[in-house]
């Protein structure tokens, strides 16, 4: 068994690519000097995206976000949109993965003042999708609370270090994310956008957000569905009342909160309108 476990961890390693504007090579070959602004402060951004039937799911939508999230930080990226596109096909070429998460990533780059950021380093990981939460998706999940709002919340920056250091208290209380707030205000989660239901009408954050990919196609098929959605400021106290939540994510997809912090909602049980949007979303997606 043990052997077992071997084999598949080094098979999963053997199809981790990385891209560069210079080439792909395997991801244990691949080497990032340390004289890099991602290693010294920390300072870059990401976007990921996952394959369904290995096709990029909403491709440019994720483009558009790792742009804007440059923009954003002060840094250029050395590549056309045209370029990462072709990236894409060229590692789904390379690799035997039925399905694919990419991971972008652009660092500060290297520096000779460990400050300024004078070379971005571009570059695209292909890797195995995580182990999914068939439980979570079947019965729902309970949320850890913490006051606390990402610096720039709108840039999906590589900063982690308060949902990392929080991790082993969920992992010890078996719970699946942390749901921040300010002051009683429900902004996110550490890497997924949270909604909830009351008398059928679907509430998330508006603003002080990072504006998820799925969070947009959720909201596109609750509108199909003539579902209403109101994007504004929402409460601790609002979710007292709340008949359903979910959290959404590019691996998350639609998933059922039946528990934040010590608040059971909807009895404990995922409602129709998330069934709803989980059944829409698995058609839409192909999933």
């Amino acid at each position: 068994m043990e052997m077992a476990e071997s084999e598949t961890s080094v098979n999963a390693r053997n199809e981790r690519h990385v891209w560069t504007p210079e080439g792909i090579s395997p991801l244990d070959n691949f080497r990032v000097p340390l004289n890099d602004l991602a290693m010294f402060r920390g300072y870059g951004i990401f976007d990921y995206f996952r394959t369904y039937g290995r096709k990029p799911f909403r491709l440019p939508d994720h483009l558009e976000r790792f742009y804007r999230s440059a923009k954003l930080m002060g840094l250029e990226i050395p590549a056309a949109k045209e370029a990462l596109t072709k990236a894409v096909d060229d590692l789904l070429e390379t690799s035997q993965l039925k399905e694919i998460g990419f991971r972008m990533l652009l660092t500060g780059g290297y520096t000779t003042d460990s400050m300024t950021s004078e070379h971005p380093n571009l570059f695209m990981i292909s890797e195995p999708l995580p182990a999914f939460n068939t439980t979570g998706f079947a019965e729902g999940v309970a949320l850890q609370l913490s006051d606390y709002t990402r610096e720039l919340p709108e840039v999906k920056t590589i900063n982690y270090l308060h949902s990392i250091r929080l991790l082993p208290e969920r992992k010890k209380e078996n719970l699946y994310e942390v749901l921040y707030h300010q002051q009683g205000e429900i902004r996110e989660g550490s890497r997924s956008n949270f909604f909830m239901v009351i008398n059928g009408v679907l509430y998330t954050a508006g603003d002080g957000v990072l504006k998820g990919i799925t969070r947009k196609v959720i909201i596109e098929l609750a509108s199909s569905l003539g579902l209403k959605v109101v994007e504004d400021r929402i409460t601790l106290e609002e979710l007292a009342q709340a008949d359903e939540a979910f959290l959404t994510g590019t691996n998350t997809k639609v998933m059922p909160v039946v528990k934040v912090g010590d608040h059971v909602i909807g009895g404990g049980t995922p409602g129709p309108v998330t069934r709803k949007l989980m059944a829409a979303f698995d058609e839409y997606s192909g999933g």
